[in-house]
């Protein structure tokens, strides 16, 4: 058998690296074509040389639409299959001008930020989607009585309400992560070339502006130095993402057993036993857990290969690009799937009352009760300490020996002849009541949950609207750069079509600072 060293090094070099830029050959076009542009305005390509370029460009975008467009590992990635295909449709003397004024370096680095900005806009609003079923199911379940924990032990009552808004809180955090990695990423890095630049008057706003960037990433070895770094912060917080749907998978996974019994989970989203038929494995809230791990995996491998590496490009940071394409594949499927997930949620309203009512968690009630008669708090704790130490389950006894049992321990250690009555007791062991008493802000109390509801709904549709604005001046300002490539494919005069040009560009600068 012949061995093929050169196949070796090429497929280890590039085979998975072309995976990623199958996802940015539509960003490698829109690159390409802003740039051919700010050329030609500024004197650098010939008008006629353009006009082909760009055929040749929309060539491909239509081919890649159609998934017929191919990345071939003998050009190595997507900017020399490109390069390949317009030499090959336009000849080199114009296809070899497309190269002119950039570098790889500076290419890969817009297309990864613009592909980035068009997943994270995707991400929130795949967490906005989810933050909504949790509030439809905190609506049906507002007056839903159950226990709260800690260390996995009945510490306090609440509502499934009051459980769905934590998780509507967490994943807000999310959202406002997301937005700030946004921020850094929607700068415009095309100009650095291949590490300081080019020694030509290149526009590099003008490209920012055609291609939605707010604005510049300036210090052009910091441009080309930075790669990795980006991507890597976003892993960060996809990775703090995934821990709050692992976290929610967990709870999902407990509340379902047996023993518990709180929720049902959707038949789809559980599988039966090859061997015992009573079985509802929840594999998919398993699956959501162990898939969490891959992402925190993803990150620290970019850390690894990020910690030493010397200002300037090296190859090493072509493995980011990987970790974070594959992460952000991950992370869209688990949210999907999520909110697919807590929809089928059916709630044990009973079973979780019952639980409540067995476990003590208005004890602290009790104590409060004492404490309004004069009672310090530390005697009142120790005091029903001892009753649950006694007789176990408080609100299954009759609350008249419980009474007694209190005026006992209160005429016996206190000294004191204040009472508490029978139903007293009765409502300070009532977990409803407990429940009603917690207006605290932000607490169980329904109408603070009503509350919450309400305020939560108006802050997702502030945030939905935030999100659509900026996708729509990014869409807006794409479309200005498509425009311009039609006028120029379509126009015959180049000087009437550079003064369209100059209005469509003045129009984009005007319009794009969103962030």
């Amino acid at each position: 058998m012949s061995f093929n060293l050169e196949k070796l090094i090429r497929e280890y070099a590039c085979r998975e690296d072309l995976w990623c830029d199958e996802k940015l050959v539509k960003y490698d076009v829109l690159t390409l074509k802003s740039h051919n542009l700010m050329l030609w305005f500024k004197g650098l390509l010939r008008y006629t040389k353009l006009r082909k370029i760009l055929i040749s460009l929309n060539k491909i975008e239509k081919l890649s639409r159609e998934g017929k467009f191919k990345l071939k590992e003998e050009f190595e990635d997507v900017h020399m299959n490109i390069e390949a295909f317009i030499i090959k449709d336009s000849g080199l003397e114009v296809g070899g001008m497309i190269q002119f004024g950039r570098s790889r370096n500076d290419q890969v680095l817009t297309d990864i930020r613009m592909y980035l900005r068009d997943e994270i806009l995707k991400i929130i609003n795949l967490v906005i989607k989810l933050m909504n079923v949790f509030l439809r199911q905190a609506e049906e379940n507002v007056s839903t009585i159950m226990p709260a924990y800690t260390h996995l032990q009945p510490a306090q009552p609440s509502t499934f309400a009051h459980w769905c808004l934590s998780y509507v809180d967490t994943l807000f955090r999310s959202i406002n992560r997301l937005n700030e990695v946004l921020k850094r990423v929607n700068l415009n890095p095309l100009g650095a070339a291949a590490v300081s630049g080019a020694a030509l008057p290149l526009d590099r706003e003008l490209t920012a502006s055609l291609l939605g960037f707010s604005k510049i990433q300036e210090n052009t070895l910091d441009v080309i130095s930075s790669r990795g770094e980006i991507e890597t912060e976003a892993l960060c917080v996809l990775s703090l993402l995934m821990t709050s749907l692992s976290r929610l998978a967990s709870e999902l996974i407990l509340f379902s057993t047996f023993e518990f019994g709180f929720i049902k989970l959707g038949d789809l989203f559980t599988t039966g036993s090859s061997l015992m038929p009573q079985k509802r494995n929840p594999d998919i809230a398993e699956l959501i857990r162990g898939k969490t791990g891959r992402i925190y995996g993803y990150l620290f491998q970019n850390l690894s290969i990020l910690k030493d590496l010397p200002s300037g490009y090296s190859r090493d940071m072509q493995e980011t690009k990987l970790s974070l394409f594959k992460a952000l594949e991950i992370v869209e499927s688990t949210l999907k799937i999520t909110s697919e997930l807590m929809k089928t949620v059916q709630v044990n309203k009973e079973r979780m009352l019952k639980v409540t009512e067995q476990s003590n968690v208005t004890s602290t009630e009790l104590i409060n009760l004492l404490v309004s008669r004069g009672v310090s708090f530390r005697q009142a704790y120790l005091l029903v300490k001892e009753l649950i130490r006694k007789h176990g389950n408080l609100a299954s006894m009759k609350s008249e020996k419980l009474v007694e049992e209190v005026s006992l321990q209160l005429g016996k250690r206190l000294k004191t002849k204040r009472m508490v009555s029978s139903n007293e007791i009765r409502e300070a062991l009532n977990p409803k009541t407990s429940v009603e008493l917690r207006k605290v802000t932000g607490g169980p109390a329904p109408e603070e949950v009503r509350r919450m509801i309400e305020h939560r709904k108006k802050e997702i549709s502030v945030e939905k609207k935030k999100t659509n604005e900026i996708e729509i001046k990014i869409r807006n300002n794409l479309e200005t750069l498509n425009k311009l490539v039609n006028l120029v494919i379509e126009g015959k005069n180049e000087e009437k079509v550079k003064a369209r040009v100059q209005a469509l560009i003045a129009r984009s600068r005007g319009s794009r600072k969103y962030t």
